[in-house]
């Protein structure tokens, strides 16, 4: 397989942020060889994106600006991996025109989507919608997430481009991510646990929302870079072959879950750990309204990845539970509390 990504050019989107450059460096240890272009917003990213081995493709700050440049590395590029925004549909629809106009046959599209896009409600507590656990083995649980849900809307993008033949695209929906990716070039740190930690750090008191019953799965942030991998190694492999293992690209999704949490169980764990840190004022966890805290941790998002365990994922990291020091150090130096 090493010798398939030999001088691949792999254009990353996102690799300053948490998803991103937890992937691009851990896919540069695994493929070396490979040409790894980097789209950055400001020069002082670049700097240290630069130092982590990245090629950078600068870009402005400037919307349309940006989209442009990208199109333009898309349309010269092997791979495209894009962990920057999963709610950007111009930014996919410019990557997907670029990808038909390819210098390249049969480039490969990797986009980060999310299981927010099986969010319910914002209570904060366990709902009967929540009892669906969506399997990405099967494409009909794919097809009906509703239209107007979170990430769709650019997920259907990619999907539609994909019943034609001029690239290979596959969509990864992460879980609640943990752990810190310490040798990143920008953010190091997760989303939704740390708002967590900043909301219960701004209050003294560690909180959840509504019941705390609400459940999500999780995935360990290094074990999520291998099943980009893995799937990174798999799209390889067809374009060798000249088309996709399935031609629907509804089996080309790809939850990342391996495990679950309740919101609840989650803050009960983080009172301990914030008080023993001197950031709260005692070591309990107390309910507030679910409109007081970000909605992804109040909503239920559940999920199975037998897609990617049938493909041979093997998530090995240690659980949620067993890292939330680790968040918990990164995210209060990052808030300048110790």
């Amino acid at each position: 397989m090493a010798k398939s990504s030999e001088g691949l050019v792999v254009l990353i989107l996102g690799v300053t942020g948490y998803i991103g450059g937890a992937i691009g460096v851990s896919l540069k240890k695994k493929h070396p060889t490979s040409i790894y272009k980097a789209f950055v917003r400001s020069a002082e990213a670049a700097e240290a994106v630069k130092a982590a081995g990245f090629e950078v493709v600068q870009g402005t700050g400037n919307a349309e600006w940006d989209r442009n440049v990208v199109a333009k590395e898309a349309a010269d590029a092997d791979v495209v991996i894009n962990t920057a925004d999963a709610d950007d549909l111009e930014l996919v629809n410019s990557i997907l025109e670029a990808l038909k106009n390819s210098v390249k046959e049969l480039p490969i599209l990797i986009h980060t989507s999310g299981t927010g896009v099986l969010a319910d409600l914002p209570t904060g507590g366990f709902q009967e919608t929540a009892k669906k656990i969506w399997d990405d083995s099967k494409p009909e649980d794919i097809k009906a997430i509703g239209p107007n849900q979170p990430h769709r809307n650019v997920d259907l993008a990619i999907f539609n481009a994909g019943k034609e033949d001029y690239f290979i695209g596959y969509i990864i929906a992460p879980s609640t991510i943990y752990g810190v990716a310490f040798d990143n070039p920008g953010n190091r740190i997760s989303q939704q646990i740390p708002a967590l930690i900043r909301a219960s750090v701004e209050r003294h008191q560690t909180v959840y929302g509504g019941e705390g019953t609400n459940v999500w799965n999780n995935v360990h942030v290094f074990d999520l870079a291998d099943l980009y991998i893995l799937i990174f190694e798999k799209a390889l492999s067809e374009r060798a072959r000249g088309k996709p293992t399935s031609s629907d690209p509804y089996e080309r999704f790809y939850f990342g879950s391996v495990r679950s949490h309740a919101w609840g169980d989650v803050a009960k764990r983080l009172a301990t750990i914030l008080y023993g840190k001197g950031v709260v004022d005692n070591d309990k966890a107390i309910s507030i309204a679910a409109k007081e805290l970000p909605k992804a941790i109040t909503v239920n998002s559940q999920s199975v990845s037998n897609r990617g365990l049938f493909d041979g994922w093997t998530p090995s990291r240690a659980k949620l539970e067993d890292t939330l020091e680790e968040d918990a150090v990164a995210t209060l130096a990052q808030l300048g509390v110790r």
